[in-house]
Formats: C-alpha cells, structure tokens, sequence
C-alpha cells in the first residue's frame, strides 16, 4: 500500500529586495504581469472591496470576482461578492451578487447583519464558485449563536444552496426551579426581584420550550408557582415581580434543595421526561440544616439535576464577617466543574452583573451534548473561515469550533463529516490541554496517485504552529501526518499551498507559510518552508 508523507527541503526567509540563499531551487525572474493594459476594478474601501478576489470563466466569459465582506455599511454590514466582465468590448462595470438575500437557512431565525460574505472567496474546478460567510448567526432563544455560512454559486450565479453544516436546532427544553432564600438578612429584596426579572427576559419560556418554577425558603419553604404554573416570558415575569420576601431567622437551604427537587420537579407539576432539570439556588448566609446538605446533593445527583449556586456576601460585608466557610458551602451545593456552576457577588445589588454569564451557562446544557455546561461546540464555529475544493470534498475550516480550537468540516453531496473536538488531537505528546489553536486557519489539499491528501493549518497549535494532513476513510479522519512549527508566535501554518511543478496533475511541493517569523534582524520577517511529497513504504 502507497503512503505519501512530506519532507522539508529547504526553509526560506522572506525579506523584500533582499536575495533568496542558495538552495534546492533556482530563482528564475520572470514577469507575467501586464502594467499598460491593466484593469482597475474600485469600490467603497470601507466596504473592504478587494478583500477576496479570484478568476473566473463560464459560457458568458472571463471575469473577475470581487469579495467586499462589510457591504452594507453602516447598519447591516452583510457582505456581498461583484462580477468584473474581464476582455469585453466595452467597459462594463462590476455587479453585485446579491448573495446574502438569496443565501438562507431553513427552519432558524437568521441573523445575516455582519455576516460578512466574501471574506472567503473559492472557485469550483467543475463550475462555479463558494463565497461564505464565517460571521453568520443564528438565534436560539435570545442568543446569537456564530456558525458561518457559504453559498454555493453556480456557473451562471445563481445561489444554488447554503451550506451551514454547523447549525443545529435549537433545543429550548429545559426545566428550570429557582430555590429563592427568603430569610430576613436578604435586603433589599427589589433586588431579589429585578435580578429574577432580567435572567427571565432572555428566556423563551413555554409547554414545548423553558418551564420555570420558583420556589423561595428561610425556616419553611412555599412554592411560589410551578414549572407548569405561567406559559409565556411575560407571565412568568409579572409572577416573578409579585414575589415578596417571606422572612425568617433562620436559613435551611438544604430543605429548600430537597424540597424542590422532591415536589417541583414532578410531572404532576410540569416536568417533563427527558427534559434537562436545572435548579438555580440563591442564598446569602450559612444553612442552619448544613449536616443534611450532602445527601441532598447526593439525591439531585442521582436525579441529574444540575445546580447553579449563587452566594450573595451582602450580610457578611454589613457584618464584616469572615466568607470562607459560607463560600466553601455554597461552592459545594454547585455542579461540576465548580468554576462554571458557582457565582458570588459582593451583594444584593450586584446581582445583575452576574445576568448574562448565568444566562449563557445555563443555555449551554441545552447547546452541548456533555451537558456540563462547560464549553461550547459548533456553536461558534465559523465555518467559512476557510475553504477550499478538493476531488470529492468541500472544506470548510471552522476555527471557532471547540472553544477555538477548531476542526474542519468534510461536505459532500453524499453527507457531511463533523469530527469530534479529539479527531485531530495526539493525546500521546500533548503537554497541556490545547487552547484557541485555530485548527481551520487554512485548509488545502493534495493528490497523489490514487489518493487524495488533506491539509489543515492551525497557527495558534502550542504557540508555534502545526499543519496536520490526513486522510478520508469514508466518513472518518485518518491523521497521517503532523508538521510542527518552529518559533513561538510565528503563526506556522497560517499559510499553505500546493505545487504540481511537473504539470502530471499530482502535487510536488507544499509550502507553509509563518507570515509571523522572527528573523535574525529582530523584525517579522516572515518564513516559508518548502516541503517535497515521497512515498514512503
């Protein structure tokens, strides 16, 4: 069995109206560029035209393709692609697409301001062309999610289909109790309300989406309203700012967490099966029932209820008391990991700026499969980021994917192939979990005889870079091989091309560039390194 690996030949600085070294390669000086008879194609700079360009021929003639990511300034900001007639008669000028109208994703609530199409710009080898958009969203609930989309154009330009392989349905199911301490130390209790009232507007609350139920404590516990209770936002809202404070000296959260795991998560009061319990817990002192709290978040364990707990220092710093053994408690109360479940603030009034972090933490056990809360997916992939067409696939780099480690996107008609965040990942010489290495930055690919090679650069990979090639057995990443950069902060990878110097169709040469490159004058001076294709046995 063929196998084909690649071989660094020769590392060359780039410093311009210096000489290249003497190398494996011979430097010919040689001009193809027309300066007379040029064409100038000019649009609004603020706008970005020229972003992307490329070449293009179909029936009607040669032209130019013109990406200009920021068209529709200032407000929409959607991006669009123009035709240049190139070799006509007479002038022409330059038309826009108008692709983002024609450019849609069913079955979600589109956000195509700043979406930025035409910042990636590739033509297909059997006619038309991809142009996409990495800065596309879409909305669950009220969260914008960013996962890029790409137009597939045909020859004659007409939008033939958007490609978005990372979007997902919005799965807006959850059950979600929040166990409010009520005790007299909580002052002022407006604040109680408002911070209830700004967490519940950025909910999509109803039979087939969220349910909340809300239940509040101090020596007893009441049920203010159940899951199954209110039906829309607004209901839930105007309950919520009904509330008052029902007072008492002493503070039993663990009754309160087991109470409401006990009679609020029942189906007879809303809870559905199969559906995410959350339980949000409030509480701004030490319980008075601690010694229960172990086997009450024992029992919501085995329920798989996840637990946000919020201790509020408020009567602490009135007191000037010491926080440790309360915050240790409360930390305890919360889910795994600790750092994504528990939040503190300095007191009652601070609650609102703990909103949004609570919100989004709580939307990503519905977005994420571990359920854990604790990163993000595909959601904010930017797929699009790249592309490039190889024999049988589209490839879409996704840099945002995983918490911005990123992955690329396989997309035939056939059906797309999504790896996993460990598809590409060496777990046996990996040091350090990887962080934000941009895997996608670049995407190309090689042919050799009887087999195609695909490459991916992730800049960012240990601060030095790497380029990783691979192979496809059907739907599944075979790695094959890993090219290391050199120089931290070099960006290796950042840049990579193939060569058929020998015109027989089959790839010779890859280069990779490390735009980023420190050179012996202390300057960015850049570095391309030149690899040959062996086969090897």
């Amino acid at each position: 069995m063929r196998k084909y690996v690649f071989n660094l030949l020769q590392d060359v600085i780039c410093v311009p109206q210096m000489p290249l070294p003497i190398s494996l390669f011979h430097l010919v000086c040689t001009s193809n560029v027309d300066v007379k008879n040029a064409l100038t194609f000019s649009g609004p700079l603020e706008d970005m035209f020229g972003y992307t360009v490329q070449q293009y021929e179909n029936e009607e003639g040669k032209w130019v393709l013109i990406g200009s990511p920021l068209v529709g300034q200032p407000e929409k900001r959607t991006g669009d692609v123009y035709k240049c007639p190139v070799g006509r008669d007479s002038p022409s000028p330059c038309v826009k697409l108008n692709l983002p109208a024609s450019t849609s994703v069913p079955n979600v609530v589109e956000v195509k301001e700043n979406m930025t199409l035409g910042t990636t710009l590739v033509t297909n080898p059997k006619g038309g062309f991809l142009a996409c958009g990495p800065l596309y969203a879409y909305k669950c609930g009220r969260l914008h999610y960013t996962t890029g989309v790409c137009s597939n154009v045909s020859s004659t330009f007409e939008t033939v289909e958007a490609i978005a392989p990372s979007v997902q349905e919005c799965k807006t199911q959850l059950d979600i109790v929040i166990v409010l301490d009520g005790s007299n130390s909580i002052y002022p209790w407006e604040s109680v309300t408002d911070f209830l009232n700004s967490l519940l507007r950025n909910m999509d609350i109803g039979p087939q989406q969220t349910q909340v139920g809300i239940v509040q404590y101090g020596q007893t516990v009441v049920h203010e309203f159940f899951l199954n209770t209110y039906s829309t936002t607004e209901d839930v809202m105007a309950a919520a700012s009904r509330i008052r404070q029902r007072g008492g000296t002493q503070t039993m959260t663990a009754l309160g967490i087991d109470t409401a795991r006990e009679e609020a998560f029942t189906e007879a009061h809303g809870a559905r099966r199969g559906v995410q319990k959350v339980m949000v817990i409030v509480t701004d002192g030490e319980s008075h029932d601690n010694y229960r709290l172990q086997e009450v978040i024992d029992d919501c364990e085995d329920e798989n209820i996840q637990r946000f707990a919020i201790a509020i220092l408020g009567s602490y710093s009135r007191g000037n008391l010491s926080t440790e053994k309360f915050v240790e408690e409360i930390k305890s109360i919360a889910s795994k990991p600790t750092e994504k479940h528990f939040f503190n603030v300095s007191d009652e009034l601070a609650l609102y700026t703990i909103v949004e972090a609570l919100g989004e933490r709580i939307f990503a056990l519905e977005a994420t499969t571990d359920q854990q809360a604790s990163s993000f997916e595909m959601e904010m992939s930017q797929a699009g980021f790249s592309a490039h067409y190889s024999q049988d696939w589209i490839m879409l780099g996704a840099v945002g994917a995983y918490d911005w480690n990123g992955t690329v996107l396989m997309v035939k008609d056939s059906g797309i192939s999504m790896p996993t965040n460990d598809t590409f990942r060496d777990r046996r010489s990996e040091r350090n979990e990887p962080l934000a290495a941009y895997l996608g930055y670049t995407v190309n690919s090689a042919l050799t005889p009887g087999d195609v090679l695909y490459i991916a650069g992730q800049p960012r990979y240990n601060h030095t870079g790497q380029v990783i090639i691979y192979k496809m057995e059907g739907k599944e990443v075979q790695v094959i091989q890993r090219l290391n950069g050199e120089q931290i902060g070099s960006y290796f990878g950042g840049v990579i091309t193939t060569v058929d110097i020998d015109r027989d169709s089959f790839t010779d040469l890859l280069l990779v560039g490390a735009p980023m490159y420190m050179g012996t004058e202390k300057e960015e001076q850049g570095k391309v390194y030149v690899y040959s294709l062996n086969k090897v046995r």
